[in-house]
Protein backbone atom coordinates (compact mmCIF):
# COMPACT_ATOMS: atom_id res chain seq x y z
CA UNK A 1 0.00 0.00 0.00
CA UNK A 2 2.88 2.83 0.59
CA UNK A 3 3.74 1.80 -3.16
CA UNK A 4 0.22 3.35 -4.20
CA UNK A 5 -0.68 -0.53 -4.73
CA UNK A 6 -3.92 -1.97 -3.56
CA UNK A 7 -3.51 -5.16 -1.85
CA UNK A 8 -4.63 -8.18 -0.71
CA UNK A 9 -2.95 -9.94 1.44
CA UNK A 10 -4.13 -14.13 1.75
CA UNK A 11 -1.68 -17.05 4.40
CA UNK A 12 -1.74 -19.88 1.85
CA UNK A 13 -1.13 -21.04 -1.87
CA UNK A 14 -4.73 -22.36 -1.70
CA UNK A 15 -6.35 -19.03 -0.65
CA UNK A 16 -4.21 -17.45 -3.18
CA UNK A 17 -6.20 -19.44 -5.87
CA UNK A 18 -9.36 -18.98 -4.50
CA UNK A 19 -8.41 -15.48 -4.55
CA UNK A 20 -7.69 -15.59 -8.26
CA UNK A 21 -11.12 -17.24 -9.14
CA UNK A 22 -12.90 -14.44 -7.98
CA UNK A 23 -10.98 -11.17 -8.95
CA UNK A 24 -8.52 -9.98 -11.80
CA UNK A 25 -4.93 -8.89 -10.15
CA UNK A 26 -1.58 -7.83 -11.87
CA UNK A 27 0.69 -8.73 -9.78
CA UNK A 28 1.40 -11.56 -7.47
CA UNK A 29 4.29 -11.09 -4.57
CA UNK A 30 4.91 -14.29 -3.11
CA UNK A 31 7.30 -16.32 -0.93
CA UNK A 32 9.11 -19.32 -2.76
CA UNK A 33 8.72 -21.36 0.52
CA UNK A 34 5.18 -22.10 1.18
CA UNK A 35 3.30 -24.91 3.31
CA UNK A 36 2.64 -27.35 0.74
CA UNK A 37 3.86 -26.15 -2.29
CA UNK A 38 6.70 -23.69 -3.64
CA UNK A 39 5.86 -20.30 -4.62
CA UNK A 40 6.75 -22.10 -8.69
CA UNK A 41 4.36 -24.09 -8.70
CA UNK A 42 1.73 -21.42 -6.90
CA UNK A 43 2.91 -18.92 -10.05
CA UNK A 44 2.12 -21.72 -12.85
CA UNK A 45 -1.15 -21.97 -11.11
CA UNK A 46 -1.83 -18.62 -10.83
CA UNK A 47 -0.99 -17.88 -14.20
CA UNK A 48 -2.75 -20.54 -15.83
CA UNK A 49 -6.11 -19.04 -13.70
CA UNK A 50 -4.52 -15.31 -15.11
CA UNK A 51 -2.29 -15.58 -17.91
CA UNK A 52 -1.35 -11.80 -18.14
CA UNK A 53 -0.49 -11.56 -13.97
CA UNK A 54 3.13 -11.17 -13.39
CA UNK A 55 4.34 -12.93 -10.56
CA UNK A 56 7.64 -11.68 -7.96
CA UNK A 57 8.72 -14.59 -5.69
CA UNK A 58 10.68 -13.59 -2.97
CA UNK A 59 13.09 -16.16 -1.56
CA UNK A 60 16.32 -16.71 1.32
CA UNK A 61 18.26 -18.88 -1.40
CA UNK A 62 19.04 -16.26 -3.77
CA UNK A 63 17.80 -15.67 -7.47
CA UNK A 64 14.80 -17.96 -8.35
CA UNK A 65 14.46 -19.07 -12.26
CA UNK A 66 10.72 -17.99 -13.66
CA UNK A 67 9.67 -17.07 -17.44
CA UNK A 68 9.55 -13.31 -18.65
CA UNK A 69 6.46 -13.18 -16.48
CA UNK A 70 8.31 -14.01 -13.15
CA UNK A 71 10.90 -12.16 -11.41
CA UNK A 72 13.35 -12.85 -8.15
CA UNK A 73 13.14 -10.61 -5.27
CA UNK A 74 16.05 -12.04 -3.19
CA UNK A 75 16.07 -11.97 1.06
CA UNK A 76 16.83 -10.02 2.62
CA UNK A 77 15.29 -6.65 0.74
CA UNK A 78 13.93 -3.77 1.92
CA UNK A 79 11.14 -1.03 0.60
CA UNK A 80 13.47 0.36 -1.76
CA UNK A 81 14.25 -2.88 -3.21
CA UNK A 82 10.16 -4.14 -3.30
CA UNK A 83 9.27 -0.32 -5.01
CA UNK A 84 11.94 -0.68 -7.71
CA UNK A 85 11.39 -4.28 -8.61
CA UNK A 86 7.44 -3.37 -9.06
CA UNK A 87 8.26 -0.17 -10.79
CA UNK A 88 10.17 -2.75 -12.96
CA UNK A 89 7.39 -5.19 -13.37
CA UNK A 90 4.49 -2.16 -13.90
CA UNK A 91 6.61 -0.66 -16.76
CA UNK A 92 7.47 -4.27 -18.69
CA UNK A 93 6.18 -5.08 -21.92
Amino acid sequence: ELLGCQVHAVASAEEAERALQGAPFRLMLTDFSLPGRNGLELAKAARQAQPALRVVISSGYGQVAGDEATWSLPKPYGLPELEALVEKVRTAP
